[in-house]
C-alpha cells in the first residue's frame, strides 16, 4: 500500500497493455507533478492531485505516451489541453468519483483528464470512472466501455456550432473562429447534419462564483500547512467568507436550473454542440504576476469565458486540436453533448481526428 503503480495495471490490467504503461513511467510523471519534499503518490492520492503547469503534463506525455489525470473547477482541463494541443476530457458530473469527500467545491469540480489521442482519452476514463456510495452526484455507468465507443461511427449527427462567446462582453480572435469554422466544415464533410446558430447562452456566473469561493474556503482550510498557500490564494480564501453554506446550497440549486437551460436551448435541436474552448490565443507566460486575486480572475475572464459554463451545469465537455494559429500557437475548439454522453464526444472526436489529422499539431513527432 502506497507504492506508486501503473494506473492502467492496478485499475484494469487488460488496458495496461494498450498504454504501454510500466511502474518506472508513472513513477517518473508522479516525481515530475508533485512538490519534491513530499513522498511519491498512490494511486488514490494521485487523483486527487490538483494538477500542474501544462507544459510539465505536455512534457510527461511526450517523453512517456501516457494520459494525465487532471482536476478542473472552471476549465483546468480544456484550457491547458487547448493552449498544448492536447485532448481534454470533462468528464459528466458525477462519472469519476471524488471519494473519500462526498463533493468537492460544491459540484464544480470533476476528475478528467488529457492526452495525445482520442483513443488514450477513452481508455483512461474506462480506467477512472465509477462512483461510490459517498459520492453526492453519479451517473449511471456506461453500457460499453468508452474505448469500444470511440472506436465505432457515431452516425449521422446534429451538430450545432456557433463562434459566439459564453460571456457577454468578450470577443473571439479572428483566428479562432476560422479554426472552429474549419472543424465545422470537417464534420459537414463526414455526413453530419451541420448548423451554425447564436445561442442565449445561460449566464452561470451567480452560480459559479459562490461555489468557487466557497469551495477555496473549504480546501484552504483543509491543507496541511495554509502558510504555504501562495498569497493569491490565501487572498482569495479571506475573500469568500460570504460564501457560506445556505449561499452555496443556493447556487447549487441555481447550477441544477442552468443544466436544464443548457439541454433546453443548446441541445434540444442538437446532439453535440461546437464551440471554441479559448475565445482568445494562449497568453504569454506571467499575465497574472504581481496582480492580486481580483485583478487576477478579471484578467482570466477572456480564457474561462467558454468553459465555466459545463462545470456549473455538469455537462461532459472534449477540447480537441483545431491546428495553429499564424504565430504557432495551438488552437482547440471543445464538444459538449447531454449529461452522460461522454462515448458520443469520444466517438465524434476520434472521427474528427482521423479525418484531419492535421489539427493535432506535432502530430507527425516521434
Amino acid at each position: 500500500e502506497g507504492d506508486v503503480l501503473a494506473i492502467a495495471a492496478a485499475l484494469a490490467p487488460t488496458i495496461a497493455a494498450e498504454l504501454t504503461a510500466t511502474r518506472a513511467d508513472l513513477e517518473g510523471l508522479v516525481a515530475s507533478t508533485v512538490r519534491p519534499e513530499r513522498r511519491a503518490l498512490s494511486v488514490d492520492e494521485f487523483a486527487a492531485v490538483w494538477g500542474v503547469s501544462a507544459s510539465t503534463v505536455r512534457r510527461a506525455i511526450d517523453d512517456r505516451r501516457l494520459p494525465a489525470m487532471r482536476l478542473t473547477v472552471g476549465g483546468s482541463i480544456r484550457i491547458p489541453a487547448s493552449a498544448c494541443g492536447l485532448v481534454g476530457l470533462k468528464p459528466t458530473r458525477g462519472r469519476i468519483s471524488v471519494a473519500p469527500l462526498s463533493q468537492h467545491w460544491y459540484g464544480l469540480v470533476v476528475l478528467g483528464g488529457m492526452s495525445r489521442s482520442v483513443r488514450d482519452s477513452a481508455l483512461l476514463l474506462d480506467v477512472i470512472s465509477g462512483s461510490t456510495p459517498v459520492d453526492r452526484w453519479s451517473v449511471p455507468p456506461p453500457r460499453e466501455p468508452f474505448a469500444a465507443v470511440a472506436a465505432r461511427e457515431p452516425g449521422t449527427l446534429r451538430i450545432a456550432w456557433s463562434t459566439k462567446c459564453v460571456t457577454p462582453g468578450v470577443d473571439t480572435d479572428p483566428e479562432i473562429t476560422a479554426a472552429t469554422e474549419q472543424v465545422a466544415r470537417a464534420l459537414v464533410r463526414l455526413g453530419h447534419r451541420v448548423h451554425r446558430t447564436a445561442p442565449r447562452w445561460p449566464v452561470a456566473t451567480d452560480a459559479f462564483l459562490p461555489q468557487f469561493y466557497g469551495g477555496m474556503a473549504a480546501e484552504a482550510g483543509q491543507v496541511e500547512h495554509p502558510e504555504r498557500l501562495e498569497p493569491r490564494t490565501r487572498q482569495t480564501a479571506r475573500l469568500a467568507r460570504w460564501a457560506t453554506p445556505r449561499v452555496v446550497e443556493r447556487a447549487i440549486r441555481r447550477g441544477d436550473r442552468v443544466a436544464a437551460a443548457v439541454d433546453a436551448r443548446l441541445l434540444t435541436d442538437a446532439d453535440v454542440f461546437l464551440l471554441p474552448t479559448m475565445p482568445k490565443l494562449p497568453p504569454p507566460v506571467g499575465l497574472l504576476d504581481g496582480m492580486d486575486a481580483v485583478r487576477a480572475q478579471v484578467a482570466t475572464l477572456p480564457y474561462v469565458a467558454n468553459t465555466v459554463l459545463t462545470n456549473v451545469s455538469g455537462h461532459p465537455a472534449l477540447a480537441l486540436p483545431a491546428g495553429l494559429s499564424a504565430s504557432g500557437l495551438p488552437i482547440g475548439v471543445q464538444l459538449i453533448a447531454r449529461r452522460g454522453e461522454e462515448g458520443l464526444l469520444l466517438a465524434i472526436a476520434a472521427q474528427i481526428e482521423a479525418s484531419r489529422p492535421d489539427f493535432w499539431p506535432g502530430v507527425a513527432t516521434p
